[in-house]
């Protein structure tokens, strides 16, 4: 178990993954496609790929400290995104999709 001042967001990430490769992390139930609903799913494993990969891709767009915006439909990439962030050590600054009319 971490302790208290080692337990960041990437380090729990990273431990998770680690210790709990397959478990499911997160599932999002999209109702907007289908009514009934179509479920997507990412194992801790999945997500921490996908938020290495984002981190490192924002990393060379700024530096650690500054903001970036999060602006996208709740999905699974959402959390991808949020996570990246953290992990590049940004800013991570969520706003609503607009609404259509």
């Amino acid at each position: 178990m971490m302790a208290p001042s080692e337990a960041t967001i990437p380090a729990v990430l990273a431990d998770r993954a680690q210790k709990q490769p397959d478990d499911t992390a997160y599932t999002f139930v999209d109702y907007e496609a289908d009514p009934a609903g179509i479920e997507e799913s990412l194992t801790w494993s999945e997500v921490h790929e996908r938020v290495l990969v984002v981190a490192e891709k924002l990393a060379k767009l700024g530096s650690p400290g500054d903001r970036a915006v999060i602006l996208a439909p709740q999905s699974l990439e959402y959390i991808v995104g949020f996570l990246g962030a953290i992990q590049a050590g940004f800013v991570a600054v969520p706003l609503s999709m607009p609404q259509t009319r």
